[in-house]
């Protein structure tokens, strides 16, 4: 008890201290009970007066309409009369206007609004609220019920035109906002760079240009004109699938003879010269500028002076820079008296070694050769590993360079370099020591040059392996020696000049020419024109095509890719396919001469297939460029009369396992030389080959077979059975519309639009192509394997390795692939198949390929 009640003081002092009087916490309490009282009876006045039309309003509205008189009156009764009145007077009228009985046409109307009015007026409930129609009339314009009644009356038509005009309003809306979003999506990310860009001269374009070429919306892309373009389209599609059926023309399997087969193995290979392809670099412009790269102008303005031919055209090439960039850059540092951080004097007077060097002594007999033989070869490969391994190479770069030269050790190569830097610094001094004693005898210090085995690039006299400090040598006050100067412009001027025997000549006749400008000029000219040995590791590459416009496109790519993918193209063959040999030949002679590669040569193959005769497929018109009419005819001398067979066995014979052959037409050049040539395919690196399928789509007369494989089966049965390289193949299902998302506004929108060669070249050919067909979507398969070899982690997204051979007797499926699907089969893989790829990253290509 005691407890309880310490318990209940404890609660009061609580209280207490909440609320310090009991009249407090009774008025605290009291307005929060006012409130919720207040609060319930709003909430309560609110719901009470919500109401809601119901069934019967509705059905009552809609008869009020129908029958267009006073309930009242159809019955003959006052508004007050009651019930027994109401049905009184219906017995009577339905005796007078059942249609049994009475003789007017619309007796049925008026016996039916009778019954109507009769059920209306009988039932209190109904009749309450007619008399509130009667009072208030019906609902008009101002309610939302008067829409919804009139909605419920209308027809399917009516109803269809109705969403018809608001899905058409909809799309014309929701255009102008995306043409809205995407122009503010340009300003906002490319208005302040393009500011910038400006500022520095780097371009020309404006905000304003960008802008006008996004599409504004027009009226002409809703839906009621796209329904009649569809409509027209489809007819048009139906009779392209129906002239693709009926293009399949009747004719004999005209088999080889005995004779003629024999020739195939009795073809006569010329001997010639291996042709060497001038590596042309990428050009790219409006890059930033680093300290790197203005050292490098500053070097090669040395090592280019005033009067060189060409000379800034030479060194724009050098630094894949525009011409322009390069003279504007220069004029710059001119003004401000640019020097590189933290030198005294530029890079350029060091790389070179002129004469400002120290003089040291040095016994006068000449210096011993290392007693190790160098080849040609092997300087030449040394030569390469320096310049393709510089001073920055990351790792230990002797090993690197002593691993790409056969027979050398790391320090074998260290004391060749070594070597070649002593001699050229002996050569160096003796020159400038009887130069300044006897301008006038020049020649005969050239005689010493004869003591000396290779003179190595100019860059490689500066490597940081030779530790031998170079010190700044005082003129003294001397007067400067400008035959000396030419002597030394000339000679440091060289790409490179080996004192082998192959070059000898070159050597003699720069040494021996007279030292005045334009005799300087001459040897420059004669020296840039020495063929250089192609790079080791390059990987290098035999186009083998039919020359259709997406063989031009997979060209075109292949042709920019040299630079940055470091791929080399040595030659382009030809074969029958989409068009003949001739056309063929002269539509890639028309890509290499936009391209400006006069350097790759095109080599004739085969004319026809292996056992049928050619039947031509103009898919891509007759002349396999859409039938497009040039104004301009094609240098043929391009043209090597080696045959395309000699060509490419030439050339894998000597380059074993380091030649990719990449084929987007007909095997024909390729199954000839594995039939000729035993040793073919294990000489070949890789095949890439566009064509073939796997599903049995076809696209071409057949329909179960692609067009490449189907214009010479037994060609590329040869090729699958054959060969001993690794064959990847892009099958026409990977190509197919269904499996990638290029559309071809993409083509004519987008890319069109872009100014370069490639475009001037391909605009009008795929116009001529592609717009009659109407097709939805551009799928340049050929180009698409050229993006496989090039970019082949980012364009696979799925492939597989199978056993697969091609059909040749089936009268349906002639030139299909088989596939051997069957488990735990001893067939070895023969074949990888890409079965899909990236088609976003094959966007990104393609518009890479036509960007200048």
């Amino acid at each position: 008890m005691i407890e309880m009640r310490n318990h209940v003081k404890t609660l009061q002092h609580n209280l207490t201290l909440l609320f310090p009087s009991n009249y407090q916490y009774r008025t605290y309490f009291s307005e929060f009970t006012m409130r919720i009282a207040t609060l319930a009876i709003l909430i309560y006045l609110l719901i009470h007066n919500v109401g809601a039309w119901d069934t019967e309003e509705l059905e009552i509205f809609d008869l009020v309409e129908e029958i267009n008189q006073n309930f009242y009156n159809v019955l003959g009764v006052q508004q007050d009369a009651s019930l027994s009145e109401i049905k009184r007077a219906f017995r009577n009228l339905s005796v007078i206007l059942h249609p049994d009985k009475s003789d007017a046409e619309d007796a049925n109307v008026q016996f039916r609004n009778l019954v109507s009015v009769y059920e209306v007026l009988k039932d209190s409930s109904k009749r309450e609220k007619y008399n509130e129609v009667l009072k208030n009339g019906l609902p008009n314009w101002k309610s939302a019920l008067y829409y919804y009644r009139r909605v419920r009356k209308m027809g399917l038509a009516e109803m269809s035109f109705i969403v018809f005009m608001i899905i058409t309003i909809g799309q014309y809306i929701v255009a102008w906002a995306a043409y809205a979003e995407k122009k503010y999506t340009a300003e906002t990310m490319l208005g302040s760079r393009l500011k910038k860009l400006q500022k520095k001269n780097k371009t020309n374009v404006d905000l304003d240009t960008i802008l006008s070429e996004i599409p504004v919306p027009s009226i002409f892309n809703t839906l009621p004109f796209q329904i009649p373009k569809l409509i027209w389209n489809i007819p048009r599609k139906e009779s392209k699938k129906e002239g693709i059926r009926k293009r399949k023309e009747k004719f004999a399997a005209k088999e080889k003879t005995d004779a003629e087969l024999q020739g195939y193995s009795k073809l006569n290979v010329p001997k010639g010269s291996a042709v060497t392809a001038v590596n042309t670099k990428e050009i790219f412009s409006g890059g930033f500028w680093t300290d790197e790269d203005l050292t490098e102008l500053v070097r090669l303005v040395k090592k280019y002076p005033g009067g060189t031919p060409a000379r800034w055209e030479v060194i724009a090439e050098m630094m894949n820079r525009s011409v322009q960039e390069i003279t504007f850059m220069a004029a710059k540092m001119k003004e401000n008296g640019y020097r590189v951080p933290g030198h005294a004097e530029s890079v350029a007077e060091n790389i070179v070694l002129e004469s400002k060097k120290l003089k040291t002594k040095r016994p006068a007999n000449p210096i011993i050769v290392p007693e190790t033989t160098w080849t040609q070869e092997q300087q030449q490969l040394l030569e390469l590993a320096i310049v393709k391994y510089p001073k920055t190479t990351v790792g230990d770069r002797w090993v690197k360079i002593s691993n790409t030269i056969p027979g050398k050790t790391k320090e074998e190569c260290l004391a060749r370099y070594k070597h070649l830097v002593e001699v050229v610094k002996a050569q160096k001094e003796r020159t400038q020591t009887e130069e300044q004693s006897a301008n006038e005898q020049v020649s005969s210090s050239r005689a010493d040059n004869d003591n000396v085995d290779e003179v190595a690039e100019t860059n490689v006299v500066n490597e940081e392996e030779i530790e031998e400090p170079v010190k700044k040598a005082q003129n003294k006050g001397k007067p400067k020696n400008k035959r000396k100067e030419r002597k030394n412009r000339m000679e440091f001027s060289m790409f490179r000049l080996t004192m082998e025997e192959d070059l000898t000549p070159y050597r003699d006749e720069l040494l021996s020419v007279d030292t005045t400008d334009d005799s300087i000029d001459a040897v420059r000219k004669r020296v840039m024109s020495i063929p250089e040995s192609i790079m080791s590791d390059s990987e290098q590459i035999i186009f083998d095509t039919d020359m259709g416009t997406d063989d031009a496109w997979a060209l075109f790519m292949l042709l920019k890719a040299e630079a940055k993918y470091n791929v080399k193209l040595l030659g382009v063959t030809i074969v029958q396919g989409n068009t003949g040999l001739e056309n063929a030949t002269e539509n890639a002679l028309r890509v290499l001469t936009a391209a400006k590669r006069l350097d790759i040569s095109v080599y004739k193959g085969a004319a026809e297939p292996l056992v049928k005769d050619f039947q031509g497929n103009y898919y891509h018109g007759v002349n396999g460029f859409g039938d497009v009419t040039f104004a301009t005819t094609c240098d043929s001398s391009l043209v090597s009369s080696e045959s395309a067979l000699s060509f490419i066995y030439r050339m894998v014979k000597d380059k074993p396992k380091q030649i990719t052959l990449i084929c987007v037409g007909p095997l024909t050049n390729i199954a000839l030389a594995m039939k000729i040539y035993p040793d073919f395919s294990e000489l070949v690196k890789d095949i890439y080959i566009m064509g073939g399928n796997y599903k049995g789509i076809g696209n071409c007369t057949s329909e179960s077979a692609e067009f490449n494989f189907y214009s010479d089966p037994e060609a590329a049965y040869v090729v699958f059975n054959k060969t001993k390289c690794k064959l990847t193949v892009l099958p026409w299902e990977a190509c197919m519309e269904e499996n990638h998302n290029i559309p071809m506004s993409y083509r004519f929108n987008d890319i069109a639009n872009v100014k370069s060669f490639v475009t001037d070249l391909m605009n009008p050919v795929d116009d001529a192509i592609y717009k009659p067909k109407n097709k939805s979507h551009w799928n340049p398969c050929d180009a698409f394997l050229t993006a496989v070899f090039l970019e082949k982690e980012k364009v696979v997204k799925e492939s597989k390795d199978y056993f697969a051979t091609v059909e040749l007797n089936g009268e349906m499926t002639r030139g299909q692939v088989a596939i051997y699907h069957v488990t735990g089969s001893q067939k070895k893989f023969n074949v990888t198949m890409i079965e899909a790829v990236d088609s976003d990253v094959c966007k990104e290509m393609l518009m890479w390929t036509a960007m200048p």
